[in-house]
């Protein structure tokens, strides 16, 4: 069977992979020239301590995101009725129904996700990108972390293994932390969670599926999916159009207007995100874990002697605001002032779409051959992995490691 998978980003190139290992002929077209160039190159991976939107705490901190001139993921006016219709299905899936289901989603393809992104990394030789460095998640509002504590307790897992520190604790994990420690009000710790360069894992998975026999066409603008009946006729590619048995969509800034050609309506929303990377000059100033703050969204992550920070969301257009940029080394200044110099750092922005209960789309449509594996958003190249390994065994026939309830565009048939 002839399967073309559409984007080469990481969850494209992994469903790729294991379509491959499954004995599938499968191509990969991808707009831009590289794999992982929209995503991916921004932020950093995480297989540990993902929090689904719809958690009590997150909504709280997105919604104070309006007040805040460098707060966390926030709504910035102007940006069109379907940001409000996103918040609007956001409030209503805050019900404790709705935190439930989504929780538990997240929270199983997290888990079988960190398996299969540790076993990724293994064969293309990525381990080392970032390791098993675990994360910590630090807190400077105690009532925010009670608040957050409660969402985990509500989520224990082997697999996701987490656990509370005081202050005075938080040294004795992190020690780049412990001069700071009277700031913070305490912190969640996941010891056994990874992280990985996103672009940089990005590229060698594509080397290991090209490997395996996985074709990839990289500039191929990608106009249409012509649909008939229930089935996509092709993929219309530079004014061809490409045919095959089955289609993988994994694209993120083109899939929503695909999948509008088809009169599929999939509630996701575009979110810009703000990266910073500097090096570091003072090695014992800086963390080994994946910091955490849940003040402003912003995940930092060492690699080798540079400093990562990732976050500043918002639900805004596409260009990159200058004054996040000051916000990042904000908080770089704030938790690790003797790391390196901040200012210095290179600034990027790029996009990803999240859909308002914060579980990626994954299954099935109304067409008998297409497939989604989109809106993965910040929930991390983990996750990523896991949705592919759980395609690939339902095309390839086999049933699924784990349960695709809810997963799928389906489940926003009655929202």
């Amino acid at each position: 069977m002839k399967v073309m998978v559409l984007g080469a980003g990481v969850a494209g190139i992994a469903t790729a992979y294991y379509l491959r290992q499954s004995g599938f002929d499968v191509t990969v077209l991808e707009p831009q020239l590289a794999a992982g160039r929209e995503t991916c190159c921004v932020g950093c991976g995480m297989s540990g301590g993902v929090a689904p939107w719809v958690a009590r705490s997150t909504v709280l901190q997105t919604m104070r995101g309006l007040l805040l001139r460098h707060g966390p993921p926030a709504l910035r006016p102007g940006t069109g009725w379907q940001q409000y219709q996103w918040v609007w299905r956001l409030l209503r899936n805050c019900s404790a129904a709705g935190r439930a289901a989504s929780r538990e989603r997240l929270l199983r393809l997290t888990g079988y996700g960190q398996g299969c992104f540790a076993e990724l990394c293994e064969a293309a030789g990525l381990d080392g990108a970032g390791g098993r460095c675990g994360m910590i998640r630090v807190f400077y509002d105690r009532q925010q972390l009670e608040m957050a504590v409660a969402d985990m307790q509500r989520a224990v897992s082997n697999d996701l293994s987490c656990s509370l520190l005081l202050p005075d604790e938080i040294g004795r994990v992190e020690p780049a932390l412990h001069g700071v420690r009277h700031r913070l009000a305490g912190a969640l710790y996941w010891p056994g969670a990874r992280s990985v360069d996103c672009c940089g894992f990005a590229g060698g998975l594509s080397t290991l599926a090209r490997a395996a026999g996985v074709e990839f066409r990289f500039g191929s603008n990608i106009e249409q999916l012509p649909g008939e009946g229930d089935r996509v006729q092709g993929v219309r590619v530079n004014g061809a159009l490409l045919r095959a048995d089955h289609y993988v969509l994994a694209l993120d800034e083109r899939a929503r207007a695909l999948l509008d050609g088809l009169g599929i309506a999939v509630p996701m929303h575009r979110f810009r995100s703000h990266a910073l990377a500097y090096d570091i000059t003072d090695a014992a100033a800086a963390p080994h874990s994946t910091v955490f703050d849940s003040a402003r969204g912003v995940t930092i992550t060492r690699f080798g002697r540079r400093l990562r920070l990732h976050g500043m969301q918002e639900l805004a257009g596409r260009r990159p605001d200058p004054q996040r940029r000051h916000a990042l080394a904000m908080v770089a200044d704030t938790l690790f002032p003797l790391a390196g110099d901040s200012r210095s750092g290179e600034f990027q922005a790029g996009l990803c779409h999240v859909t308002p209960d914060g579980v990626p789309v994954v299954g099935a449509t109304a067409y008998a051959n297409l497939t989604l594996n989109i809106a993965h958003g910040g929930s991390g190249c983990a996750v990523a992995c896991g949705t592919s390994r759980y395609l690939a065994d339902r095309l390839a026939g086999r049933t699924p490691e784990i349960s695709g309830e809810g997963l799928d565009i389906f489940r926003y048939a009655t929202c």
